[in-house]
């Protein structure tokens, strides 16, 4: 009598033929404290979205100086946050502005950072930060940022706030305003 065996041997190779396909695929990503999950892309990503379906705005006329070199630090009162409710994925649009002057020497770096899950938003690339200003003399400089959370099963308040990195002297942000528009 012959019995067929096809359930027996399928396991084994299934597991040897993802630990060898798909596991090396993976990437191994050290991250230095203080640095968000970064998603760089090897090419222009397109983010589309429907109507506006809320804006957030904070401005402020109170400087803030940077001293400490190296270490993104966040720029006081700069958070703007926004809801997005469960089963939902809302195009995060993103403008800062301010007078910045850079004493001292050096750059000062820019960032937007999304605290809910650590994603900077784009563009943003960990080996080559997006400089602000690097002059003594205090000018208006401006960015645009943008970020699709991914769509999630439950809510997540998405609190996003302005960082800034010198890598020498002193940086000082002033008469700043801060602004987020979300679409559908």
């Amino acid at each position: 009598m012959y019995t067929k065996h096809i359930g027996i041997i399928a396991v084994p190779i299934t597991v040897i033929l993802l630990s060898t396909t798909i596991l090396p695929l993976l990437p191994l990503v050290a991250q230095e404290p203080n640095e968000p999950e970064v998603i760089e892309p090897d090419v222009a990503i397109l983010y589309s979205g429907g109507e506006a379906i809320g804006k957030r705005a904070k401005t402020q006329t109170t400087g803030s100086v940077f001293t400490t070199d190296n270490l993104w630090l966040t720029l006081p009162n700069s958070t703007l946050s926004w809801n997005i409710p469960a089963l939902r994925s809302d195009l995060l649009n993103v403008a800062f502005s301010a007078e910045c002057s850079k004493t001292g020497g050096g750059i000062g770096y820019i960032r937007i950072l999304d605290t809910a899950d650590g994603v900077a938003l784009q563009p943003y690339s960990s080996t080559d930060f997006q400089p602000f200003c690097s002059a003594s003399t205090r000018a208006t400089h401006k960015g645009n940022w943008v970020r699709r959370p991914a769509l999630l099963t439950f809510g997540r308040i998405h609190n996003l706030v302005v960082q800034f990195r010198q890598n020498i002297g002193t940086l000082t942000i002033d008469n700043w305003t801060f602004e987020l528009v979300a679409y559908n």
